[in-house]
């Protein structure tokens, strides 16, 4: 079986090896780190949206992007981010960073910016690398959610009812996005980091494009929602999955980008809600990553 979308016809020259049989998925605990494989598993996704909105678990869902796409996007990514100056605002006024953030042409277009995020903008991605992950990787995400996860489309988009999915959702426009997301970070030595924070959405979609190896460091942490004071407690959990691992959870988890030591880091990230009825295309939450 294959829930990929048909393939954009000007990146045909890009192979598409992904195969749905040699995905996995698997729930993780922010509180511990326990894990367990959920793939086939029906009775393990039974209420995972609920362990999702309480902030009690992450989801990885392994091996969605082939090899070739992750070089593609990862190569994209960093030759569009050499040219940009790196944000680096540690101030503790704003968004904490030290990164190049670009959003998806779309993103770009939506002119969702505050009046404090002003001074803190990248140029967008290339037209062709924007195009490849709205309409091939996100895609096939929010398509793998709707057939292989359904509680999460359920219960957090009220997808069902209306025959709505995820996928309808955001190609019908009805999906709220944190400010210029879809986007793709790219982190740089000695300290390319992104700050402690709450996405503040219904879901959040992090697919790293690069893994340990192509970086020293990094990864990203996440703190249970027991103890979410980075001052006062240490992370509970840090993930540094392999490129092409999408990791999904829910708004009310405090996460962080981690420092990395050497190389680069390149994360692509969607935080985003289901837009009440009638709701202009708008949305004002400064996200960070």
């Amino acid at each position: 079986q294959h829930f990929d979308v048909s393939p954009i016809s000007k990146m045909t020259t890009i192979p598409i090896s992904y195969d749905i049989t040699t995905v996995n998925v698997e729930e993780v605990s922010i509180d511990g780190g326990a894990r367990r494989t959920i793939t086939e598993d029906e009775s393990a996704k039974s209420n995972l949206a609920v362990r999702i909105v309480k902030g009690k678990s992450v989801v990885a869902v392994s091996n969605l992007l082939s090899d070739e796409e992750i070089e593609y996007l990862a190569q994209s990514s960093l030759k569009a981010a050499a040219d940009q100056k790196v944000n680096e605002n540690t101030s503790g006024d704003g968004l904490d960073r030290v990164c190049v953030r670009m959003p998806t042409f779309a993103a770009e277009n939506r002119n969702d910016i505050p009046d404090a995020g002003t001074d803190d903008l990248h140029d967008p991605l290339p037209l062709a690398a924007s195009e490849f992950l709205e309409e091939r990787i996100l895609q096939r995400a929010l398509e793998y959610i709707d057939h292989e996860l359904p509680d999460i489309s359920q219960t957090l988009f009220s997808c069902w009812g209306d025959g709505s999915s995820l996928l309808n959702l955001f190609l019908d426009g009805k999906l709220e996005w944190s400010t210029r997301e879809p986007a793709i970070n790219v982190y740089y030595p000695p300290n390319g980091y992104f700050g402690i924070h709450k996405d503040n959405k219904a879901l959040t979609i992090l697919m790293p494009l690069t893994s340990q190896g192509d970086f020293a460091g990094g990864g990203t942490a996440f703190w249970s929602q027991s103890h979410p004071n980075e001052r006062r407690h240490a992370p509970s959990l840090v993930m540094a999955p392999k490129a092409g691992t999408a990791l999904i959870f829910g708004g009310k988890v405090s996460h962080k980008g981690l420092c990395i030591d050497t190389g680069k880091r390149v994360v692509f990230v969607a935080s985003f809600s289901r837009r009440s009825v009638g709701e202009k295309s708008k949305n004002w939450v400064v996200s960070a990553r």
